[in-house]
């Protein structure tokens, strides 16, 4: 009987811890309903919409004109293979420089450069540069006694002495490239506080032309290249045919640079034979 009992005990105290277990554990179930929970969840924290950067405040409608300019402006020079113009130059270095008209020939690939003065002011003159020709310099001769041909480099003070910038920076492309800048930085940094407006239609130099100013602080931002720009974009060609530059130098506000074009032709075919030398109708 003893025996019996003791037997009985272990039994009963065996039943007892399975019991308990089966309390402890969740069932199956329970563990699948679990889960079912967990996944709502994580659904939920998906499905809400990820938080969105500040916007920044629409351009004003005068500086998107001006802007929507400046990208035609690119895209016309990326379709630039050459040109022809009259060009116009008046600019201001220590005083102020004369009034210059020249005749123009432009070509980007090779980049290359021939102008002929044709107004009162270094008249007859002629100058050719290209890219890889003559040790990168350019060819010059005055056009008047004593008519001497030199070779120059291009940032030589003989060359540079009536001009702002180096005959490689002549034509469309570095001109649209400074227009664009000051532009995109306007649109970029509104907080900067620039000042646009749209002048719409004008004829500028006998052409169709869309124009526009804009003012800068430059001094506060010098990554600007002018406080005060008057731009002129042609209508059908979207380059710019006039442009007006304004910085503080030697002590005041000065109207520092002045460029025209006037007839330009683009991609009339120019040729090797239109930046040589020996071309027989030029005079080297």
């Amino acid at each position: 009987m003893r025996k019996i009992g003791l037997f009985m005990m272990i039994v009963l105290f065996a039943l007892a811890n399975i019991a308990m277990a089966q309390e402890a554990a969740p069932t199956k179930a329970v563990v699948k309903e679990a889960g079912k929970e967990a996944a709502k969840d994580v659904a939920a924290v998906k499905a809400e919409p990820a938080a969105k950067p500040a916007e920044k405040p629409a351009l004003s409608p005068d500086l998107q004109k001006a802007y929507d300019l400046t990208r035609k402006g690119k895209a016309a020079v990326a379709r630039l293979k050459d040109f022809t113009a009259v060009f116009y130059k008046k600019e201001y270095k220590g005083g102020d420089l004369p009034l210059e008209k020249a005749f123009m020939k432009f070509r980007k690939k090779p980049r290359s450069v021939y102008m002929k003065w044709l107004g009162e002011h270094k008249h007859n003159q002629e100058v050719i540069w290209k890219l890889g020709w003559n040790s990168n310099k350019l060819r010059a001769h005055k056009g008047s006694f004593p008519d001497i041909t030199v070779n120059l480099k291009t940032t030589d003070w003989m060359a540079m002495k009536d001009s702002r910038h180096p005959i490689t920076q002549a034509g469309f492309p570095h001109t649209v490239q400074l227009i664009a800048k000051d532009v995109e930085l306007s649109v970029a940094h509104p907080e900067w506080n620039s000042k646009v407006k749209f002048l719409g239609e004008q004829t500028v130099l006998g052409a169709p032309s869309y124009c526009f100013e804009a003012e800068t602080d430059k001094k506060a931002h010098p990554e600007y290249y002018a406080s005060k720009a008057h731009i002129c974009v042609h209508k059908t060609l979207n380059l710019p045919n006039k442009v007006q530059i304004w910085n503080f130098e030697d002590g005041q506000m000065r109207l520092v640079e002045d460029y025209g074009y006037e007839d330009i032709k683009v991609n009339v075919g120019l040729v090797d034979a239109d930046f040589d030398v020996e071309n027989e109708n030029y005079n080297f």
